[in-house]
């Protein structure tokens, strides 16, 4: 790809093609069409543009789940900046709004992706509410989700004190 791009070549499969994104165009729909090819500021600047309104419909919380997880995954093997995570407050807002209609799997895989952006221990009242979804849907965790219920709460235990929190690791762990 640079060296295409070094002999001037703009228009080839092999050089990955930069949409420019229209202020009105809803910023959920751009950002589950286009992910894989987006760069991360862009992906950002997407992510502030998001409003709690952009999921209503059918399934909100599932098409929630999935925004938040092409955000992280976009964003891969490195957590936002503290200075930029507040760029990430829409996507939060848009969790604490939808987090009541969310299964125990989109609730853990929206926590799980939170984490991995290391937002989840800078918001707590998300994090709380997500908790909380959890801890409703206990006794219908699967194993495998009791597991990875597990490891986001051990790594960010300490970080954020939440009594649900604590109830719901000693839920886990006994189980």
């Amino acid at each position: 790809m640079n060296a295409l791009l070094f002999c001037g070549i703009r228009q080839h499969r092999r050089v990955p093609q930069v949409r420019s994104f229209r202020a009105e165009e809803n910023p959920v729909d751009a950002l589950l069409q286009t992910w894989a090819a987006t760069p991360r500021e862009q992906v950002l600047r997407l992510a502030e543009r998001i409003e709690t309104g952009h999921f209503d419909g059918s399934a909100p919380s599932k098409m929630l789940t999935n925004v938040v997880r092409t955000v992280a995954g976009t964003l891969a093997d490195t957590s936002v900046p503290v200075e930029e995570r507040h760029r990430l407050a829409p996507l939060c807002a848009a969790v604490d709004a939808h987090v009541a209609d969310m299964t125990a799997q989109e609730a853990l895989g929206t926590m799980e992706a939170l984490q991995q952006m290391g937002v989840l221990t800078g918001n707590k009242v998300t994090y709380e509410l997500l908790l909380r979804q959890l801890w409703r849907d206990r006794d219908e965790l699967s194993v495998e989700q009791r597991q990875r219920c597990f490891r986001v709460l051990q790594q960010v235990k300490g970080a954020i004190a939440v009594d649900v929190a604590e109830e719901l690791y000693q839920f886990v762990v006994s189980h």
